[in-house]
């Protein structure tokens, strides 16, 4: 209840003794507080041993409430208000214990907390005896003796500052504890109370620092009936009813809840246990906890990987939700949830040739692949663009961010002609890459020469067979021994080509070494050329430790891998993450690159 909305009943302190009567008013920041130990009751205790030192009688039972006073507006602070005002004759003081009891909104809170009792001419004071009686300082003049700013109130500064340093304390506090929560549910910690079918435990992290964090494991009198549910859900046989009493025929119960009072400290009743309906399974579907996957406000609710296991697999979540939330994999490590997925909608895999980098290139807003499409103007004219605004099914929206086509390739394409590979790397290439190839080329003898022993052993179990049609007496006998040779031929054959496949000469290893050169001296080429979606993402992952964001091509600070830096670097690396990823063999991956 703000001051201002407060019909408060001022009335002239002419009175020169007030009651002797006192009001008590005691608070904790949250009912978890009023349960662990931020004793209401020590509070009362204290207040009321004040009173009794003053000698004030209790017209009322204390106000008690688990509300935290950052805020003006408080249930059991305003219930307080209400009664001073309707019965301000018959009380003289409030009591509490300390200013940061009263308000923990600096001084301007508490401002507005003194006036609020004050005008109704009731006194202040805490037990700790911070705040002053006012005094009259024209007490001798009548005529003005009344007037409000004839009065003083030595202690009112020390009030203030004690009130904004209470504030401060808060301030500070919450800094030191978000900023960490945040900084554990990025990591893929678990913060807050755990989702039904999982358990809390504290775990050492895997960084050496030998410190515990909070991880999720399962909990199997519960788990049981989520993975059912899935499967359930997945399989597609029965309708939401036939599931949900299946379910509850196994046994599935909500959990048990504790109801307290008001004050969050005294057990009133027990809530929970019911059967699984409708809503609470939608409910449980749609968690994505249960694919290990963490999406909370601190994530900016994009699904991150989480530090423990999920109860079901990515692939049976999306089955079980059937296209009202899909989790999509982008292989890079990160992910999105999406919302009414059709995931029978065809999926295009060509790169557009307007658009050649919305798939490689992220949003630096929501970290999201871009869109692309081209508007027209009033003219007639298009008016090509990239653009990202979270998407129609990304989470969470954002407002439209937008580059012009043009300016958009022309970013992206400088950016590339500017990367070459370290000096680093070119002085030790050719007797790394000569190193990786041989590995290779021994690893190939040797299944070229298990295959060739297996077409050597096949073929004297050819001639076998050539033996006993020699020797067949009956028609059903040759006819089963040429079509066991006929099969065993094909058999050769297939091996055969499959050993000349495997067999790495030094013509292969010259080719090898050409083609790398060329690699090392045209990285642009490799990069910008036009390829299928998945190809170019993953010639772009060996380029960068994790795709760039626009805003990280236009201004130089993308992550690059070990092996490349900026020609315009003075000191030969310039923003170069270092990484493990060294000189590949010729994968099916670095194949594309022919």
């Amino acid at each position: 209840m703000k001051v201002s909305k407060l019909r408060f009943h001022s009335m002239k302190n002419s009175i020169k003794e007030k009651p002797k009567t006192c009001v008590v008013y005691c608070r904790v920041s949250s009912k978890k507080q009023a349960q662990d130990g931020e004793s209401l009751e020590k509070q009362e205790k204290q207040c009321l041993r004040e009173a009794r030192r003053r000698g004030f009688s209790l017209v009322t039972p204390a106000f008690k409430e688990p509300y935290t006073g950052r805020t003006e507006s408080r249930p059991v602070f305003d219930e307080m208000l209400a009664y001073l005002i309707s019965n301000q004759k018959k009380v003289g003081y409030l009591l509490f214990l300390e200013i940061g009891r009263a308000s923990r909104g600096g001084d301007d809170g508490y401002t507005g907390f003194d006036k609020a009792i004050r005008n109704l001419g009731i006194e202040i004071i805490d037990v700790y005896g911070i705040i002053q009686p006012e005094k009259n300082l024209m007490e001798e003049y009548e005529d003005v003796a009344d007037f409000q700013w004839a009065k003083r109130r030595p202690s009112k500064t020390s009030e203030l500052v004690y009130a904004e340093m209470k504030q401060q304390e808060v301030n500070d506090m919450l800094v030191r504890l978000i900023s960490r929560e945040i900084d554990l549910t990025q990591a893929g910690y678990w913060i807050g109370t755990y989702p039904y079918g999982y358990r809390t435990e504290k775990q050492r992290d895997d960084t050496g620092s030998g410190k515990k964090r909070t991880v999720l494991v399962e909990k199997p009198d519960e788990s049981v009936y989520i993975k059912e549910l899935f499967r359930l859900r997945a399989e597609g046989i029965f309708s939401d009813k036939e599931i949900i009493k299946k379910i509850n025929d196994k046994g599935y119960r909500s959990r048990k809840k504790v109801m307290r009072d008001k004050l969050g400290v005294h057990s009133i009743g027990i809530m929970g246990e019911k059967k699984l309906d409708q809503q609470q399974m939608d409910k449980l579907l749609q968690h994505p906890t249960y694919a290990g996957l963490i999406c909370k406000k601190w994530t900016r609710y994009l699904p991150i990987k989480a530090m423990f296991d999920g109860l079901v697999d990515i692939e049976t979540w999306n089955k079980a939700n059937r296209g009202k939330l899909y989790i999509k994999d982008n292989r890079d490590g990160t992910f999105e949830l999406l919302k009414n997925f059709d995931e029978k909608r065809r999926v295009k895999t060509k790169v557009s040739k307007e658009y050649p980098y919305k798939h490689v290139i992220k949003c630096p807003v929501c970290n999201s692949y871009f869109g692309a499409s081209g508007s027209t103007g009033k003219s007639g004219n298009s008016f090509p663009a990239y653009h990202c605004s979270g998407g129609a099914y990304k989470i969470p929206k954002h407002s439209r961010y937008s580059v012009s086509q043009k300016e958009f390739n022309k970013t992206v394409e400088d950016f590339v002609n500017s990367l070459s590979f370290t000096k680093e790397y070119h002085d030790g290439f050719e007797l790394i890459i000569k190193d990786v190839y041989r590995k290779q080329h021994k690893n190939q003898i040797g299944i070229s020469q298990k295959r060739a022993d297996d077409v050597k052993e096949k073929k004297v179990r050819l001639q076998t067979l050539y033996d006993k049609l020699e020797r067949a007496t009956t028609d059903v006998l040759e006819r089963k021994l040429e079509d066991d040779i006929q099969k065993l031929d094909e058999e050769i054959k297939q091996g055969e080509e499959q050993r000349n496949k495997s067999e790495a000469t030094e013509h292969d290893f010259a080719s090898y070494m050409k083609h790398a050169r060329f690699l090392l001296e045209h990285p642009a080429n490799i990069l910008l050329k036009p390829r299928k979606r998945e190809d170019q993402q993953a010639i772009w992952y060996l380029v960068f430790e994790e795709l760039p964001t626009y805003e990280e091509l236009k201004t130089g600070t993308p992550k690059l891998s070990l092996c490349f830096k900026m020609k315009d670097s003075k000191d030969g690396v310039l923003n170069t993450i270092v990484g493990d990823r060294g000189v590949e063999p010729l994968t099916s991956t670095t194949s594309m690159w022919r």
